[in-house]
């Protein structure tokens, strides 16, 4: 009787030991990330205030080259993953990579895609900044780095968009899913297809 309330005793206090380590460990790594977030966001000022909608259209993608307001960016999020990669062990590192590219998608999201209108210019060099430049620097630590952002549906060139809309009608979900969308609610894509300045045909 007395061990089994001495092991009781002993697994009911270790489990609030580890549960308040759980606590800390969350609660730092937010800030850390917010820290990180924020150097971001200071530096990605200029990339979110680019004129997308003057860009004209590249019918030889193979010419775009990295946005000039988009290497602070791109510079900064390379060192703060190489600090985690040095300074955290294996697990935290997940934790810290992958949060902040979910804090990313977000950012980008919010403050790039839903905050400007887009030529077909515009939207494949913010493509091209993202799938050849961004996602790179996280697919040293994952195979497939876009997964980890959803939400960017301007990433479709216009014959995506055409054969999308000669397909007939589809439910819109299953419309979405085929383009690789699959977090944004219907009503969400219509406002980000209206930020789209011209589409084939217009």
């Amino acid at each position: 009787m007395e061990v089994g309330r001495l092991a009781s005793l002993e697994g009911s206090l270790f489990e609030g030991l580890l549960a308040l380590l759980d606590r800390l460990k969350g609660d730092m790594m937010g800030r850390l990330l917010e820290w990180t977030m924020r150097e971001i966001t200071e530096k990605a000022k200029p990339y979110c205030q680019d004129r997308w909608l003057s860009l004209p259209s590249q019918h030889d993608h193979s010419t775009l080259s990295l946005s000039s307001s988009a290497c602070p960016i791109m510079l900064c999020v390379r060192d703060r993953l190489l600090n985690f990669h040095q300074v955290l062990s294996l697990s935290l590192f997940q934790l810290a990579w992958q949060g902040l590219a979910e804090r990313l998608d977000n950012f980008l999201y919010q403050d790039v895609i839903l905050s400007n209108h887009f030529s077909d210019g515009g939207a494949a060099q913010l493509q091209f900044d993202m799938t050849r430049n961004l996602f790179p620097l996280f697919g040293h630590y994952c195979k497939r780095p876009e997964n980890f952002f959803k939400q960017n549906l301007l990433k479709k060139t216009e014959e995506d968009t055409r054969d999308w809309a000669d397909a007939g009608d589809p439910p819109p979900e299953s419309a979405l899913h085929e383009l690789g969308v699959y977090c944004l609610a219907s009503c969400d894509v219509l406002i980000l297809l209206n930020l789209r300045a011209s589409w084939p045909g217009q």
